[in-house]
């Protein structure tokens, strides 16, 4: 890569040891989130990564058989949040855990949910990636035709006992979100 001519150019790197390349070309997605970095795999599986080597997978529920799309780390609350597109097409989700898969909560469409006449796709088919703003509460949802944002809330992440995760999970919200030109609530 070239950089600011007075430094030169900056040497490529492998980051990865030769034991962390196992399932790597399954990849979909990537996140600094902690100090580490967190891979997502096509199946959902999420791989963390410390120093180029493989510290753990874990296997968030709410996820399989589906597409995981995409991976957004934030250290706010705590939470990885998954982007799912349904194999069916009509379930797609964002799913919501800690760092070791657990305490999951799932950010899914109203039911009945209509982009009425409005030519464009559902804020979940062909979604391509996924932005959350914990700040605001606000997701944006990357589709192939457009961008939808939605509402959401999640209860913050219980307190663990010496560093260790906890098996309770957490309640599951459903989002709301708006469409330009629409009232707030209607998608």
């Amino acid at each position: 890569f070239t950089i600011d001519s007075a430094e030169g150019e900056a040497e490529l790197r492998d980051w990865l040891l030769t034991g962390a390349r196992d399932r790597i070309e399954s990849a979909t997605d990537v996140a600094i989130f902690d100090g580490r970095v967190y891979i997502l795999l096509d199946d959902g599986t999420i791989q963390q990564m410390y120093l180029g080597d493989l510290d753990e997978e874990v296997e968030p529920p709410y996820v399989a058989p589906d597409t995981a799309v995409a991976l957004v780390g934030q250290a706010g609350s705590g939470y990885l949040y998954e982007a799912v597109e349904d194999e069916s097409g009509d379930d797609g989700r964002i799913v919501a855990f800690d760092v070791d898969g657990q305490n999951a909560a799932q950010l899914r469409l109203p039911m009945g949910i209509s982009t009425g006449d409005a030519n464009v796709l559902a804020p979940f088919d062909g979604i391509q990636d996924v932005i959350v703003d914990e700040s605001t509460g606000t997701v944006y949802i990357i589709n192939a035709d457009g961008i939808w944002t939605a509402r959401y809330s999640l209860p913050a992440l219980p307190e663990a006992p010496n560093d260790e995760s906890t098996d309770e999970p957490a309640a599951t919200p459903v989002a709301a979100g708006q469409v330009p030109g629409r009232s707030p609530g209607q998608w």
